[in-house]
């Protein structure tokens, strides 16, 4: 139900080399963390669009990644590999 009130996307660019998040904040607050599994954050970062892009120079095609989007009450999770 969370997936459907507060929509996420993410799409790998075809080098693999960035990432675009595709979010619709519903707070002014609407911040994200993009991590290793481990826990070690690689990016934060705020929301001012709708759509926030992420250079990846260092992690290698196959990394596996952890988005956290963090809007007011609202936590979202997603799991994903470059």
């Amino acid at each position: 139900m969370l997936n459907f009130l507060h929509p996420l996307r993410i799409k790998v660019s075809p080098d693999r080399r960035a990432v675009t998040i595709s979010y619709r904040p519903r707070s002014s607050r609407a911040l994200f963390d993009l991590c290793e599994p481990e826990g070690n954050t690689l990016v934060s970062g705020k929301f001012r669009q709708n759509e926030v892009t992420i250079p990846l120079w260092n992690k290698a095609p196959g990394s596996h990644l952890v988005l956290l989007v963090l809007d007011g009450k609202f936590v979202v999770r997603r799991n994903f590999t470059l």
